[in-house]
């Protein structure tokens, strides 16, 4: 899963189909956007769900911050085309 943003590390074992999911992610919304991932493969049968979120506030601070900061960049942005 290391080719899509937010899940490196994550390992999603398969066998005969069925996909085991018994990652820890930082946050509900991980969590769901992972399991709808793997629901969306061709070929999956079933999934046997065991996720947990385990994202302390600690953990979860520099992704917040880096998501605020690129929001914060596009605004910039936008506001210099429209000013053209």
């Amino acid at each position: 899963m290391r080719e899509i943003d937010g899940f490196e590390g994550i390992t999603v074992p398969v066998s005969q189909r069925v996909v085991a999911l018994s990652e820890n992610v930082l946050n509900n919304t991980a969590q769901d956007d992972l399991t709808q991932i793997v629901n969306i493969a061709a070929g999956v049968l079933a999934i046997e769900n065991a996720i947990e979120v385990s994202g302390t506030p600690k953990a979860r601070l520099p992704p917040a911050v880096e998501r605020i900061h690129d929001r914060g960049r596009n605004l910039i942005t936008i506001a210099g085309t429209k000013s053209l």
